[in-house]
């Protein structure tokens, strides 16, 4: 496995944290998306809001997994 000293490990957890704030601002703009469209327009964004909540909650069990091997 992977060393705790290692760069590849230091490159992955990198990666790794890039894509959750890649991911955070993608529930931003979702957030502000929602609120600012009809009522009845809502349905259609909120399965791509959980999906991303998801995505974000698996980066950061990633990423803790790493800190913590």
């Amino acid at each position: 496995m992977l060393n705790a000293q290692t760069p590849e490990r230091t490159q992955i957890l990198a990666a790794l944290e890039r894509d959750l704030a890649t991911k955070k601002d993608q529930l931003n703009l979702l957030i502000s998306m929602f609120h600012g469209m009809p009522r009845m327009s809502r349905s259609y964004i909120v399965p791509v809001f959980r999906s991303t909540r998801r995505e974000i909650a698996t980066l950061r069990r990633q990423i803790r997994g790493l800190r913590h091997y």
